[in-house]
């Protein structure tokens, strides 16, 4: 073991320092946890109109709807699906729109072959693949599971990040909100 005089230990200490302060700058601002929210936000105005598959958002005009972001190949996308699919399934008066971001149809496909039970009939939340990243660029999405509730106005409420508890109290209260 090397034993340095108190001040070499001193430098050493403080050279340490002043060199993890560009990697936890850097961490911080790769991650965007100190940024807010994006620039070109969406909240409170209108929702951009998209079009996918032969189905257009604005035909949903006058409902609330969850417009939900999520990909075959994203964990915590996978593992909150079930509760979404359920909780469309309990709330028939407000519109699912869920947008897998998948490059291919054929993932998405197998996808659902190896969970039939989110496809099962009860369920009104229709599922589209946007392949191109056309809608997910639109609503600046890059992080996923995204959703984003709408308002029966057409209005975007609120803008979740991550995996959500969507059958809790907390989300009912969010859902109240957009169904009003």
């Amino acid at each position: 073991m090397v034993v340095y005089p108190l001040s070499q230990l001193k430098i050493l200490k403080v050279a340490f320092f002043l060199l993890l302060i560009p990697v936890i700058y850097y961490a911080f601002d790769r991650f965007e946890l100190f940024q807010g929210t994006p620039p070109a936000t969406i909240l409170s105005k209108e929702a951009p109109n998209f079009s996918l598959d032969g189905f257009e958002l604005k035909t949903l005009k006058g409902k609330p709807v969850v417009l939900h972001f999520w990909a075959t190949w994203c964990g915590p996308c996978v593992v909150e699906l079930p509760e979404l699919v359920a909780l469309s399934r309990s709330r028939p008066e407000i519109e699912f729109v869920a947008v897998s971001v998948d490059r291919t149809k054929t993932a998405v496909d197998f996808f659902f072959r190896t969970h039939p039970d989110l496809t099962k009939h009860g369920s009104n939340l229709r599922f589209l693949i946007d392949t191109q990243g056309a809608v997910s660029a639109l609503y600046n999405t890059d992080q996923y599971p995204e959703s984003y509730l709408i308002t029966r106005n057409f209005t975007v409420d609120n803008k979740l990040i991550g995996a959500q508890p969507w059958l809790s109290g907390v989300m009912k209260g969010l859902l109240e909100r957009i169904t009003r």
